[in-house]
């Protein structure tokens, strides 16, 4: 009995809520609870507005949890305690355009460089446990925190983010998933219809609106329609398998432009597994120690090690099927093995010693003519690119990559693991302006609707550097809360 009425307590307050939700006129509506949603809705919140924050699923987070937790930005309080005070904006926005192939959004990436290293100073204040993470080459000078706990996942970033929401007033309605922008006969944005749980569709009227509902990575549609190139590898997922892409038909259907839609994040780090599971290999694990990426045809055409996820990224995409293969002997398996990082995101230690038993993910072969046989590359290619590699080990050198020296592959066993891009994030969106405002087809602010993360703009260009998706999402879904709390308060 206690249980139902417990049940009945729960379910009145939801109803509560929902009823007074639908009842109101709020200040500002923010469709999406990942990072930049969040951000938006504290800020509006932290200035007196009366904030309704929509969220889908049955948890917060978005695609930041699985982001990593890392953010980059010049002059934060992690990059001082670590003595390097030389960093700027200015070198910071140089290394976004250059990542990001000078397609960038450039005054949307300038903002992101200025604000940056205030966002992660910002959210250590709102008691996110940041550490200094300096392990990210394409950076000019190190810039990178991550939060922690962190395994794979921003998690103690949305903590941080939902303890200031709720503290801040900012009204939390779960499974209730945004569907169409609703506007006045002047075009302008007045609120939200939404789906509940039960299916129900219900109006939430608010004088401005913030879309921050992700990307479109998990809507075949949407990456067909603008990033057919992509589809055409068969990529994995392992980013956020919730990113249906609402937020842009929403803004489509009111009017919204978009922009650098062809472009997507790209990891070298998809496999999946016999029974269709898909997964995140952490093949960098293996390759500073020694280990080689070759193509089906036998043939390393990439540096392993050092190398950056763009470059390794950019070579695979040119190989057959946009695979490769991780080759390692039985020495770097019990390297593997023994590492506290686990070679699957999301594995614990047991799971890998039963997958180096059972071979589901990694290929177990007691010759190097086995192996090749069983991951389908040519053969006599394959025994000729590692005795190559093996001699270079023995000289000290890589005349083909010069790529660290390492241990050769010689001890058997030998293992092998077929790889494959892994679509993390989509980086083309709604076009917006520098205070976060919608703009049309012509170029105008769509009035009462902004927009922050990954539907908003193009501001990583066509490649984003570590750190800087969840860095930007912070930036701009700070600046959209504070511009619609103000715009709606006058």
């Amino acid at each position: 009995m206690a249980r139902i009425l417990c049940w009945v307590a729960v379910f009145l307050m939801l109803f509560s809520t929902m009823a007074g939700a639908t009842g109101e006129q709020w200040d500002v509506v923010v469709v999406g609870g990942g990072g930049a949603g969040l951000a938006a809705a504290v800020e509006a919140a932290s200035l007196g507005a009366k904030v309704v924050l929509l969220e889908q699923l049955p948890f917060l987070g978005g695609s930041v949890l699985v982001s990593g937790g890392a953010m980059s930005g010049a002059g934060h309080r992690f990059q001082k305690q670590h003595g390097i005070l030389s960093d700027s904006a200015d070198i910071h926005f140089a290394d976004m355009l250059r990542e990001g192939k000078y397609k960038n959004d450039t005054k949307l990436a300038r903002i992101t460089a200025e604000n940056a290293g205030a966002a992660i100073d910002w959210l250590a204040d709102l008691g996110c446990d940041f550490r200094f993470y300096p392990d990210f080459p394409e950076h000019t000078l190190q810039r990178t925190v991550r939060s922690y706990p962190s395994e794979g996942t921003g998690a103690a970033i949305i903590k941080a983010l939902q303890d200031a929401a709720e503290k801040a007033g900012v009204t939390i309605l779960m499974q209730t998933r945004g569907r169409e922008l609703i506007q006045a006969t002047d075009g302008r944005v007045i609120g939200v219809q939404a789906e509940t749980r039960d299916g129900k569709m219900i109006n939430i009227l608010g004088r401005n609106v913030i879309l921050a509902t992700g990307g479109y990575g998990a809507s075949d549609e949407l990456l067909t329609a603008y990033a057919p190139e992509v589809m055409a590898m068969d990529p994995m997922s392992a980013g956020f398998a919730y990113a249906y892409g609402d937020g842009f038909k929403m803004a489509l259907k009111a009017g919204a432009s978009l922009e650098n839609m062809q472009y997507v994040k790209l990891y070298p780090t998809g496999a999946r597994l016999p029974d269709g599971r898909e997964v995140y290999v952490r093949g960098y694990i293996a390759t500073p120690h020694g280990s080689i990426y070759v193509n089906r045809e036998g043939r390393r055409f990439v540096t392993e090690f050092p190398n950056t996820f763009a470059n390794i990224m950019d070579s695979l995409a040119e190989q057959t099927d946009g695979r490769m293969f991780l080759i390692f002997d039985d020495v770097m398996r019990q390297f593997i093995q023994d590492t506290t990082t686990p070679l699957v995101i999301g594995w614990s230690r047991d799971d890998v010693l039963r997958d180096f038993e059972e071979n589901n993910l990694v290929q177990e072969a007691a010759t190097l003519e086995e192996l090749a046989d069983i991951l389908g590359i040519d053969k006599k290619q394959f025994l000729e690119t590692v005795k190559n590699y093996n001699s270079y080990i023995e000289r000290g050198e890589d005349p083909e990559f010069n790529r660290s020296i390492a241990h050769p592959i010689a001890v058997p066993p030998f293992y092998g693991i077929e790889i494959g891009p892994n679509l993390m994030f989509t980086l083309g969106g709604v076009r917006i302006n520098e205070q976060a405002e919608v703009l049309s087809t012509d170029g105008r602010p769509i009035p009462g609707l902004y927009a922050a993360g990954e539907v908003a703009g193009a501001g990583h260009g066509a490649n984003y550097m570590s750190g800087n998706y969840v860095a930007m999402a912070i930036v701009f879904g700070r600046i959209a809360g504070q511009n619609a709390a103000m715009e709606a308060m006058q």
